[in-house]
């Protein structure tokens, strides 16, 4: 690029509730949160249960005990308990874990699944922000 020279693009925007071109990997469905630590017990520090659905691409024809990670990384805070496992009767693959964020500054979180050979999901992106007033 040079100072005071004229630049031209071209690009094509899609607006629709699905995408003209699907992706090879799997997608996320659905994004639930709740409370979180073990049900029916009060965590002894404030956690936050993050639960991700991933669809298609090569999640489809893996085998029910197929070596399956959820990789997760939180901008800040600390994760625990990152679990990655198939729904049965279901095409769906599961992703679980929870999130120690103390004070109240947002926490970028990052999940996909992958393999011993790479990437096997699209990356979930999600911007939590604590209630107000949450201690640091």
């Amino acid at each position: 690029m040079e100072p005071g020279r004229e630049l031209g693009f071209d690009y094509r925007l899609y607006w629709g509730a699905q995408p003209p071109v699907r992706s090879t990997v799997a997608e996320v469905v659905a994004t639930r949160l709740g409370v979180g630590g073990m049900p029916g017990q009060k965590p002894a520090t404030p956690l936050r249960k993050f639960v991700i659905e991933f669809q298609g691409g090569p999640l489809e024809p893996l085998s029910q005990d197929a070596q399956v990670q959820a990789v997760v990384t939180a901008s800040r805070g600390e994760v625990r308990g990152v679990v990655a496992r198939p729904l049965k009767e279901s095409s769906l693959w599961r992703c679980h874990f929870d999130l120690v964020a103390g004070g109240s500054q947002p926490v970028d979180l990052r999940c996909y699944l992958r393999d011993a050979y790479g990437a096997l999901s699209e990356t979930w992106l999600y911007q939590w922000s604590p209630p107000p007033g949450t201690p640091g």
